[in-house]
């Protein structure tokens, strides 16, 4: 029996059980119910209905090593206890996820799914920045995704915070692959029949980003545009034949106008330093030598950057992402001087500060930001209000002392200094 009924008990590896509360939804590999443990916690449990991974002995032995390795990060929704086989088969249980979260599949299809889309830019920003994290943690352990597709990221679309599901498909870096994935969102060798590896996953990482950022696929263009793509069709525009929309060399494969319009939006949008890190991690050179991609700290670094860079348009009106080549805002033109807007300097980069903008220190990854910026009632004045939770000092121009608390506000001044955990130092420059 593979299907379970509600108030069905399933007992675990430890001896103790969970009871089946309802079904949440079925995939391919297996159907996720929501449990209780005999102790009344709540959890999610996956249950396993293909036969090739409930046959597959190493797949089952992989499981268990992840369950007792743990979790790489806490964006991982990690396997916590493996149920043992009964019923025919048998699976684990995994902590839930909240509901404010959504599929990232769904960010493409906006017209059926209105809540998934991001709330600003910081928030797109801050979901690419929690995916290359999960990656990046994931590989330091030496591991990479045997299976990887857009339906394994659960995003907020409010603050840009992402969980990583099916980590039951995470394998060690020296044991093959047990599943290849999604055809879309695999590197080229691995659709030729090649096993996934770390270089592998740089590929699918630099499909999953575009799509963050583009909404569309980025092999998807004029080429994919027939009547019934078949195996062989979709083995050639996603193997070692596959065409960067946007190639620079190559324009046998660019946007439909009517069928890519994101892409084309998008891109026409997008900072010049945007478009060309998904130029090279994406370019026929990538796609055929594996060991020449844009890695994990690579895209780390840059997005760091374009987080610190993107601003609101000086109308007020847009949130744009930017870098320090925009002389205008792409969506109403409006001139732009990137060395007028001010910014929060630090000793090895600075951070451009527009209103209602969420401040950062340069790899944090919390979702709400340690402080945001406002703009005064009247004039131009901005300021921060603290959210980090501790007190800041600050050092005014004049050499006065203040104490800034969680929740208070404080108007930004030319050569002002702050410190952050009495250890990091930063200081206030207005622009020319």
């Amino acid at each position: 029996m593979l299907d379970l009924k509600i108030g069905q008990k399933i007992e675990l590896s430890d001896g103790s059980y969970v009871n089946v509360v309802k079904k949440l939804g079925e995939g391919s590999q297996g159907a996720v119910y929501s449990v209780k443990s005999n102790s009344g916690e709540a959890y999610a449990l996956k249950w396993y209905i293909s036969q090739d991974i409930i046959n597959n002995q190493d797949f089952y032995r992989n499981l268990e090593n992840n369950i007792r390795l743990g979790s790489p990060a806490p964006s991982f929704i990690w396997p916590l206890k493996l149920a043992i086989r009964q019923l025919g088969s048998y699976g684990y249980i995994m902590d839930l996820c909240p509901s404010t979260y959504i599929e990232f599949s769904k960010f493409f299809k906006n017209s059926f799914f209105k809540d998934a889309k991001f709330s600003s830019r910081q928030a797109q920003i801050h979901a690419a920045l929690c995916i290359v994290d999960g990656f990046r943690h994931l590989h330091i352990r030496g591991f990479f995704f045997s299976n990887i597709s857009a339906d394994i990221f659960l995003v907020n679309p409010k603050t840009g915070n992402v969980r990583i599901f099916a980590d039951d498909n995470v394998t060690a870096n020296n044991i093959e692959g047990f599943i290849s994935g999604t055809v879309k969102y695999m590197a080229a060798e691995v659709v030729n029949g090649s096993r996934p590896n770390i270089n592998s996953d740089f590929f699918s990482l630099a499909i999953i980003l575009y799509r963050i950022f583009m909404i569309d696929h980025p092999m998807e263009g004029k080429r994919t545009l027939q009547p019934c793509l078949t195996d062989e069709i979709q083995k050639k525009v996603y193997g070692n034949d596959m065409v960067f929309c946007w190639d620079v060399d190559l324009d046998v494969n660019r946007p439909d106008k009517i069928n890519h319009k994101n892409s084309i939006y998008n891109w026409s949008h997008s900072p010049l330093s945007l478009r060309q890190i998904f130029s090279k991690a994406l370019s026929r050179r990538a796609v055929l030598y594996p060991e020449q991609r844009v890695r994990d700290i690579e895209w780390k670094n840059y997005l760091l950057k374009l987080r610190a860079n993107s601003i609101c348009c000086p109308s007020g009106l847009h949130d744009i992402l930017a870098d320090e080549s925009i002389d205008k805002c792409p969506r109403c033109n409006h001139i732009i001087d990137m060395h007028k807007i001010p910014r929060i300097e630090f000793r090895d980069f600075s951070y451009a500060i527009t209103d209602k903008k969420l401040f950062y220190l340069n790899d944090s990854l919390i979702p709400y930001g340690l402080g945001v910026v406002y703009k005064g009632k009247n004039g131009p004045e901005i300021g921060l209000k603290n959210l980090s939770g501790v007190t800041w000092s600050l050092e005014t121009a004049s050499g006065n002392i203040l104490q800034i608390k969680e929740g208070e506000c404080f108007p930004l001044r030319n050569g002002m200094q702050i410190v952050f955990n009495g250890v990091t130092r930063c200081r206030i420059v207005l622009g020319n």
